[in-house]
């Protein structure tokens, strides 16, 4: 039984460009958690300061 070292470098280069999805997805999330963080403490900022306070 022999190795295919063609099939293997194209299972490498799936693999690394599954990799780089996967990274992108991450950052994505990332993004998505952090604007999620900064709009629940702005409304939280809201219900706790009066009105007259932030302007």
């Amino acid at each position: 039984m022999g190795f295919d070292v063609s099939r293997a470098v194209s299972q490498a280069r799936k693999l690394n460009h599954y990799t780089d999805s996967l990274q992108d997805i991450k950052k994505s999330m990332e993004t998505y958690k952090e604007n999620i963080n900064i709009q629940w403490q702005a409304q939280e900022l809201k219900h706790y300061y009066p009105a007259t306070m932030l302007a």
